[in-house]
């Protein structure tokens, strides 16, 4: 389509040089939780909430129950680290590795990310991040999209 941002503001970029604008599902590059443009403005807390369908155990697959493993916030942390992130001021709170979401059950519960203030780029605070993941708190809510049928039970 064509992009209403080119040559914006005098602004010279690869997005504004462009005379079309191309549009991703962000789960392309595994950042289901779209918080790099709220990273980019600095803003004070984020909430996340995380449904992607990650993982999950022999019976949670047969069934099409998948659950999110964390995936989205690490891919954006280490995008954050990256020379590019840091080129474009982005901090990002401390976000453990895979081994350590798992081994913690981080996926499974409401957990904050920055009460210490410490993030990916020691120049600038980084927001509080709530993330809030799907998990099967109650009832096996995260049903795949992928299926026409639903079950009422």
């Amino acid at each position: 389509m064509p992009n209403p941002f080119f040559l914006w503001d005098g602004v010279t970029s690869n997005e504004t040089l462009s005379q079309v604008l191309y549009l991703a599902d962000g789960g392309e590059n595994l950042q289901n939780i779209p918080i790099l443009p709220l990273l980019q403005r600095q803003v004070d807390v984020i909430v996340a909430i995380d449904s992607s369908a990650d993982t999950g155990d022999e019976v949670s697959v047969c069934c099409g129950y998948n659950w999110p493993n964390g995936t989205a916030l690490i891919t954006s942390y280490n995008y954050a680290l990256s020379q590019k992130g840091q080129k474009q001021r982005i901090s990002m709170p401390v976000i453990p590795p895979m081994e350590e979401w798992l081994l913690r059950g981080l996926n499974a519960r409401p957990t904050f990310f920055g009460c210490n203030k410490v993030g990916s780029n020691p120049a600038i605070v980084p927001p509080m991040i709530v993330y809030l993941p799907n998990a099967p708190y109650t009832t096996f809510s995260n049903a795949t999209t992928a299926s026409t049928v639903v079950s009422s039970s």
